[in-house]
């Protein structure tokens, strides 16, 4: 059972298993019946979208290849198999919104970093489980699919290694999207039931015990807001104003700067 709070962090028989995995793949149908085939908003052009089926069979191919690849380096005398093993109990712990299979794979005091922390890394097990649920509870039907052909992995003469992994985020935007600090505080991007598919990059950072200590998720913030519809289209004369309002705080941090 997925689980937010500060028990994320205490040591845990796993709940993660091959079996339980192959079980939650079989049942990935969250957007049945909902999806559209093309996806614009504000956007200047359209895009069609991936089906479920296709998501599928993407995240699918994906596994199989990487693990040709992981056999490749075997061979080569580099048994990295565990990185197989790691990426499986990820994608099930954002399956099956679980992360304490998460907190099996991360280190306690592991950093992550997002557009929506402003900047600032978030520190910690709990931090990055508020983070997970800010986008669970927005997008209630989210799923993260990884693309084919489309991941690098470097492995160091010391233990560690990194990862870069692009995928396609898909859901329906239903509710408000804390931003930091993820709490009652927070302010949010209000959801309007916008259906999103967005690409995006994770980065992983490994130690030399295989467990994920930094990691970093990059996506468009403006290709986000336009398809969503909160941001205006780019010829429109909505979004030249909200860009000419911005010149009055650009001049005034250029005078700040050339103030001695």
């Amino acid at each position: 059972m997925a689980s937010r709070s500060s028990t994320a962090t205490e040591a845990r028989s796993s709940n993660y298993s091959e079996e339980k995995l192959e079980r939650a793949l079989e049942r990935h149908t969250m957007l049945k019946g909902r999806a559209p085939q093309i996806v614009r908003g504000n956007r200047s052009q359209a895009e069609r979208v991936y089906s479920e089926d296709e998501l599928n069979a993407n995240a699918k191919t994906w596994f199989r290849e990487f693990e040709t690849q992981l056999e490749f380096y075997a061979k080569l005398g580099h048994d990295v198999s565990w990185v197989l093993d790691w990426t499986k109990k990820w994608w099930y712990s954002w399956l099956v919104r679980d992360m304490e299979v998460a907190a099996e794979i991360c280190t306690a005091d592991m950093t992550y970093k997002d557009p929506v922390c402003f900047g600032k890394p978030l520190v910690g097990l709990d931090e990055f489980v508020a983070y997970n649920f800010a986008f669970f509870d927005a997008i209630p039907d989210l799923r993260y699919d990884p693309l084919p052909g489309q991941s690098f992995l470097q492995i160091n003469p010391d233990g560690t290694a990194q990862m870069m992994v692009r995928y396609i985020g898909t859901g329906h935007w239903d509710a408000p999207l804390k931003l930091y600090p993820f709490d009652k505080t927070a302010p949010a991007l209000p959801g309007n039931g916008a259906f999103m598919q967005c690409s995006a990059v994770d980065r992983y950072y490994w130690d030399a015990d295989h467990k994920l200590y930094h990691g970093e998720t990059l996506w468009d913030g403006f290709d986000v807001m336009q398809m969503s519809g909160i941001f205006p289209k780019a010829e429109s004369l909505q979004f030249k104003l909200l860009m000419n309002g911005l010149k009055v705080p650009s001049a005034a941090a250029r005078l700040r700067r050339l103030l001695p």
